[in-house]
C-alpha cells in the first residue's frame, strides 16, 4: 500500500498518502463490493469518492457514498486523512455508531483505532498505488471480535 507516516521518495519529490491525494484529487467512481458472501453471492453497488485537498497540504477530506437503483444513497461518510506529529491519522464521520472514529496509520496505507477510539473493533485501508485510482477497504466486528473484511470500493478518477 502506498502512503506512510514517513516521508518516502517519489520521482525527484519526498511524499507520503497525503501528498499522492492531493496529487490525484478529484472525483472517483467505481464499485463497491461487499466482501462477507462468497464471490458467486457478493451484492456490488456504485462508489463516489470526492477527494479534496486542504489548507495548508496537509489534509485531505474524503467524501465516500454508497449508492444503488434500488436503495438510493445508503452510505455516506466524511473523512479527513492528515499529517500530525505522530503521524498520519484519519477521523471519519459515519452513521454506523454514535461518534466519530479517530484511527491512526499502523503500517503504511493502513488505518486503525486503539483503545478508546472507537466503540467496536475497525481499521481502514487506502491503497492508491496506482495513479487515479484507489482501493479503499473497510475492515470491522462487533465489539470483542476480531475485525475482518466487509467492504472493498475500487474508484477511478473522473475528474
Amino acid at each position: 500500500m502506498l502512503g506512510s507516516s514517513k516521508r518516502h521518495r517519489k520521482g525527484n519529490a519526498i511524499g507520503d498518502l497525503v501528498d499522492t491525494l492531493i496529487e490525484s484529487a478529484g472525483l472517483y467512481v467505481g464499485l463497491v463490493e461487499d466482501m462477507t458472501h462468497p464471490d458467486d453471492e457478493r451484492k456490488q453497488w456504485n462508489a463516489r469518492i470526492v477527494v479534496t485537498p486542504l489548507p495548508g497540504k496537509t489534509a485531505v477530506s474524503l467524501d465516500y457514498e454508497c449508492l444503488s437503483q434500488e436503495h438510493g444513497r445508503f452510505h455516506s461518510e466524511h473523512s479527513v486523512l492528515g499529517r500530525t506529529p505522530k503521524g498520519l491519522v484519519m477521523v471519519v464521520a459515519h452513521p454506523h455508531g454514535t461518534e466519530m472514529l479517530v484511527l491512526r496509520e499502523d503500517e503504511p496505507g493502513r488505518f486503525i483505532a486503539g483503545p478508546g477510539d472507537s466503540s467496536f473493533p475497525v481499521a481502514l485501508e487506502i491503497e492508491a498505488s496506482e495513479k487515479g485510482r484507489i482501493l479503499h477497504r473497510w475492515l470491522y466486528a462487533p465489539p470483542g471480535q476480531e475485525i475482518v473484511l466487509h467492504d472493498v470500493a475500487d474508484v477511478r478518477l473522473l475528474t
